[in-house]
């Protein structure tokens, strides 16, 4: 193994990318655009120019680079992409075809790869038993159980986004109605807070707008958290896990929004449940994260 391997955390709106020593040190993160909507090989292209200055920086050979990629909907058991709803890219060969172009190469669903992540450097170290929750575009869940990461038959196991939170709900991009990524992604805010006030704002104006105490805002977080309530407390429910951990660039919102959550959980959880568990924001950094975890794919494999 290379002393550093390469963490790729593609994402239904940018991928980002760092070199990652074996002890963890991240040494320095990239993002570019993912355009999801256009081929696959135009991504990889895009990815060659953007990381090729930083291969060149570092003295690395692309054929000499190990690489973990995290990805929406891969199924590693299937060792396929699934039709991810955030990506236009189908059943596209994703090993094969980067495997022709770096040493070696491990590509797990993406939040799987946060939760590796979690387990080796993070919050969910000396944990058998947790579930990480990735906000962004879409929602993700990474699952240990006794100690193992879930995959079930399928290698989709687990796919948190899409437990329903209200019934004949809004339609999640999957086509599955009143799914918990149509409520509690990035785009699930956006569109809560359309409906509030009519405007189309991004994430990045919202979040501030909160955090200055708008009343528009604060409704939409509000909201919001109810169906984090929801959606976790089926989770606890079903699965026992001890730690739920929030992850992603949905999570800048911060503690604030994290302690909201925590005061809806009792109108839905199990009250056997109701002291078993914690709700905590990932302490791994929000732009290390995801590309941590995808380097530890390789690091532990």
């Amino acid at each position: 193994m290379t002393k550093a391997v390469l963490g790729l955390d593609i994402g239904g709106t940018n991928t980002k990318f760092a070199l990652v020593s074996l002890s963890g040190e991240v040494l320095g993160v990239h993002k570019f655009h993912t355009l999801a909507d256009q081929p696959f090989d135009s991504f990889i292209e895009n990815l060659i120019t953007n990381l090729n200055p930083v291969l060149e920086e570092h003295g690395i050979k692309k054929e000499d680079l190990e690489v973990g990629v995290g990805c929406p909907n891969y199924s590693s058991v299937q060792n396929k992409l699934v039709n991810p709803p955030n990506l236009s890219w189908g059943e596209e060969p994703l090993f094969d075809k980067m495997n022709q172009i770096f040493k070696r190469v491990v590509i797990e669903n993406d939040a799987n790869a946060a939760a590796i992540g979690e387990h080796r450097w993070g919050k969910g170290q000396g944990y058998g038993n947790f579930a990480a929750i990735t906000v962004g575009t879409g929602i993700g869940s990474g699952i240990f159980i006794g100690g193992e990461l879930l995959r079930g038959h399928h290698g989709l196991a687990g796919e948190a986004g899409h437990v329903v939170v209200e019934s004949n709900g809004r339609k999640c991009g999957c086509g599955g109605l009143g799914h918990f990524e149509s409520y509690c992604s990035v785009t699930g805010i956006k569109q809560t807070f359309k409906e509030i006030t009519g405007e189309d704002k991004t994430y990045r104006e919202i979040v501030p707008l909160y955090q200055e105490g708008d009343l528009d805002a604060l409704t939409a977080f509000e909201i919001t958290a109810d169906y984090f309530a929801i959606g976790i407390s089926q989770l606890v429910t079903l699965l026992g896990v001890r730690k739920i951990i929030l992850i992603g660039g949905g999570m800048v919102v911060g503690e604030p929004f994290v302690e909201t959550i925590k005061t809806k959980i009792d109108q839905y959880i199990f009250p056997n449940l109701k002291d078993s568990f914690t709700i905590e924001l990932s302490d791994l950094a929000l732009e290390y994260g995801a590309v941590l975890g995808a380097a530890a794919l390789v690091i532990e494999d």
